[in-house]
C-alpha cells in the first residue's frame, strides 16, 4: 500500500469531531468531496488495477511498485516539481505525474476533484490512475519518455477509457462490514493497549458518487491507559479500509498527552 500521511492538525480535528461528545456510539453516513477521500478513491483504483486480469504481469509489477513508492498530494495548482513552474493547460488536467509524485488537482475550497467532470463526460478514472502511476514509476522508453506518455498503454493496448462501463459493479456502503470493522479495531487496541485500557471508539462510511467502485470506512478512537511508570497517556487513533478491507494508508495513532 502507498504511504500516505496526513497533516497533524487535519487527522486531530477529524478525531475529536468523530469522537466529540459520543462515548461509545458510531457515527455513520456518507459524505464526498475532501483531499482524504480523493487520495482513497485514487488509491483504491490503482489497487483495483493491480489485481485486474486484463494488465499484464510486467505492468501490474510497475505500478504496485510505484504505488508503494510514490507520495501522493492534493493541490490546487499543479507544478513541476523540480522547477516549481505551474504545468500549461491546468484547465484540461486532472492530475500530474512524476517521479515519485503525484499531484491530484482540486477546486479552489478543496472540497471537489478536477476528475468530478470525468464521469459527467463518461471518461474513465481508471486510464488516468493507471497513466499517472506509470509517470510517477520513472520507467521510460528507449526515448527517455514514458511508455504511456499518450496513454498508448492505458488506452492504446488495455482501452482503459471503456472501464468503467463494462468492469466496475458499483458497490454499497454496508452496514454490517463498518461494524466488523470497528469491532476488528476495537479488539486490536486492546490487544496493543492492554484489557485495562479505556477506549472510546466511533466509525463511519463514505460513498463518493463520483467513482462508484468502493467504500470507505473509517475508524476513531481514543485511549487512556497507563505506561510502565503508572502514568496515563491518551492516543488518538485514526484506521481506514476499502470495500474489501485494504488500507489505503497505514494506522495513525497521535499521543495527545503523556
Amino acid at each position: 500500500m502507498s504511504k500516505l500521511f496526513f497533516p497533524v492538525l487535519v487527522i486531530l480535528f477529524s478525531l475529536n469531531t468523530a469522537l466529540g461528545q459520543v462515548p461509545s456510539t458510531a457515527i455513520e453516513g456518507n459524505e464526498g468531496g475532501g483531499g482524504d477521500q480523493l487520495i482513497v478513491e485514487f488509491v483504491s483504483m490503482a489497487n483495483r488495477l493491480i489485481e485486474e486480469d486484463l494488465i499484464d504481469g510486467p505492468d501490474k509489477l510497475i505500478l504496485e511498485k510505484s504505488l508503494d513508492s510514490t507520495r501522493i498530494v492534493i493541490v490546487q495548482v499543479l507544478k513541476n516539481p523540480v522547477t516549481g513552474a505551474e504545468i500549461p493547460n491546468q484547465s484540461t488536467l486532472v492530475a500530474w505525474g512524476s517521479p515519485n509524485l503525484v499531484q491530484l488537482k482540486v477546486t479552489a475550497d478543496r472540497s471537489h476533484a478536477s476528475w468530478d467532470r470525468l464521469s459527467e463526460d463518461e471518461q474513465s478514472l481508471a486510464q488516468y490512475v493507471f497513466h499517472e502511476l506509470y509517470r510517477a514509476s520513472g520507467v521510460v522508453d528507449t526515448n527517455g519518455n514514458c511508455p504511456d506518455e499518450t496513454f498508448q498503454l492505458s488506452i492504446g493496448k488495455y482501452r482503459l477509457n471503456e472501464y468503467h462501463l463494462v468492469n466496475i459493479p458499483a458497490v454499497e456502503c454496508k452496514e454490517q462490514n463498518r461494524i466488523v470493522l470497528e469491532s476488528y479495531v476495537l479488539r486490536t487496541t486492546k490487544q496493543q493497549f492492554g484489557s485495562s485500557a479505556k477506549i472510546k471508539i466511533s466509525s463511519k462510511m463514505s460513498f463518493s458518487p463520483v467513482t462508484n467502485y468502493d467504500c470507505l470506512y473509517e475508524v476513531f478512537y481514543m485511549v487512556t491507559a497507563e505506561d510502565s511508570s503508572g502514568s496515563k497517556k491518551e492516543i488518538l487513533g485514526h484506521a481506514q479500509f476499502d470495500n474489501k478491507f485494504h488500507r489505503p494508508r497505514y494506522e495513525v495513532q497521535l499521543p495527545v498527552s503523556e
